[in-house]
């Protein structure tokens, strides 16, 4: 069995173009019908994937194309675009690199959390107290109490939820287990408490069906608190981390309703809200820019009425948080003509004017590169290229977040497209593409890794997940983000 495959662009980014490409498409495959064709069990490389495929073809271009598609395939230049999509030439019009975005703090801006919290700023929105209960692996009690102790005072260059977070930590107790069904049961008696802090096994120590984790989230959910669990590896070997338990300690404070950072000024909306559906659930998550807050929604629809229900739960938000400016709408993956018309009668009815429906789609087949000094390196983190009228490319990971990589490691960027603006002529695409971006860096689940993702999709996505294992129905405040 054969394989064939369409047309290869290849646009090289060079440094002397600030706003144009030089676009060169490669001969189609009816001239060199031989580079484009490979047996799935070619001695080349194995059973052919679509990145092995890209990247024998590139060999093979290497090898048989004139001098001059030679010098473009090798020569130094800060950013590539390959794209292999079958009977389809994309035109690019213009790229950039997108500035990062300022993140805002009780007592300052910085543009990284870390450094943020080590120079004293704070969070952007304090908690007064935190009434914490412990749930702890009786083998594990004297680790846990030095984990907990660095947790809440610090321990290297981590100033603890105390000194950093500005929070002051009640712990009611720790109580102790000797197995996880005796521990579920003790979480059935937890009430009136912020959040409840517990050991469960690693992830890869159990399987799936003897994990701990779901159910014990579940029942505690259920009285309307919130959790943060802690592998049993991380209480025993890295309790005195300071990077490890900064991004516990984040996600503490938030799951309590604490705002750790926010993102305000140049943003291009004025209220967010993502949506996510699947399994029979509609989530929602608001991001407010004027208030830095993120509040979360969720409920339960039969298939037939995903759409109403979609609209409808939009329609509940921006009753009680519109305060005029633009609304912008993100889905994850491409809208369904009934989300649109279902959307769009709810924006009317409210006499909301001004508003954008954008889709952000994660999973496609567009790789950026940076060749410099013959080396193969990620694109720099912000690199955007516009397709077309209404679609813009975004590198939201890369440099400096990593470094060198192979050809077939790169990241996946994500593509911005807006499907229904206020008017066509007003929206600005590349603005809508930056604050993808730049959301992307509002995940206060760590401190210091990034995500792919805006807020306004990963945390639909994340609650939507945790529905359909059985939490949808959980009686936690909007303000506490639990999923995290």
């Amino acid at each position: 069995m054969r394989t064939s495959f369409g047309p290869l662009s290849i646009c090289a980014v060079r440094t002397s173009l600030a706003n144009s490409l030089n676009l060169t498409v490669l001969p189609s495959i009816t001239t060199y019908p031989s580079l484009f064709s490979f047996s799935r069990t070619s001695t080349i490389g194995g059973p052919n994937t679509p990145s092995r495929s890209l990247n024998v073809a590139l060999s093979l271009l290497r090898r048989y194309l004139s001098t001059s598609y030679l010098s473009l395939l090798t020569e130094c230049v800060p950013v590539w675009l390959l794209i292999s999509i079958p009977h389809v030439v994309t035109y690019l019009m213009r790229w950039g690199i997108f500035s990062r975005p300022v993140l805002e703090f009780s007592s300052g801006t910085a543009l990284d959390p870390l450094q943020a919290f080590k120079l004293g700023y704070g969070p952007f929105r304090s908690l007064p107290s935190l009434t914490m209960l412990c749930m702890v692996y009786r083998d594990l009690r004297s680790e846990f109490r030095e984990f907990l102790r660095n947790l809440i005072e610090g321990v290297g260059v981590f100033g603890g939820l105390d000194k950093w977070f500005r929070c002051e930590v009640t712990v009611l107790d720790v109580l102790e287990f000797s197995s996880y069904g005796e521990a579920i049961e003790l979480a059935r008696s937890i009430h009136d408490v912020d959040l409840v802090l517990c050991t469960v096994p690693d992830e890869f120590t159990v399987q799936f069906s003897d994990d701990p984790y779901i159910p014990l989230k579940q029942v505690i959910a259920s009285h309307g608190i919130p959790s943060q669990m802690v592998t049993h590896s991380t209480v025993k070997y890295l309790r005195s981390r300071g990077v490890v338990l900064a991004n516990v300690a984040v996600g503490v404070f938030a799951k309590c309703g604490g705002i750790p950072w926010a993102v305000r000024s140049g943003l291009y909306g004025d209220l967010y809200i993502g949506f996510d559906v699947g399994g029979g659930v509609v989530s929602t998550v608001v991001y407010d820019r004027s208030s830095g807050c993120t509040e979360w929604f969720c409920r339960r629809s039969s298939l037939e009425r995903i759409a109403p229900e979609v609209g409808d739960l939009v329609a509940e938000v921006l009753q009680d948080r519109y305060r005029g400016g633009l609304v912008v709408i993100h889905r994850d993956g491409p809208y369904h003509f009934t989300e649109v018309h279902s959307l769009r009668k709810v924006l009317r009815d409210l006499g909301i004017d001004r508003y954008v429906m954008v889709s952000v789609m994660k999973s496609v087949p567009i790789r950026l590169l940076n060749l410099m000094g013959g080396r193969t390196q990620q694109p720099w983190r912000g690199t955007w290229i516009r397709l077309g009228s209404s679609r813009v490319v975004v590198a939201t990971l890369g440099i400096p977040d990593a470094e060198v990589t192979h050809l077939g490691a790169t990241p996946r960027p994500v593509v911005v497209e807006v499907v229904e603006p206020w008017s066509w002529e007003d929206v600005d695409v590349v603005a809508l593409s930056r604050d993808v971006y730049w959301l992307a860096q509002l995940h206060w689940g760590t401190c210091i890794l990034r995500t792919k993702l805006p807020n306004t999709v990963l945390y639909p996505h994340r609650v939507t997940t945790f529905a359909k294992l059985g939490l949808g129905d959980v009686a936690i405040e909007s303000r506490k983000l639990w999923f995290l």
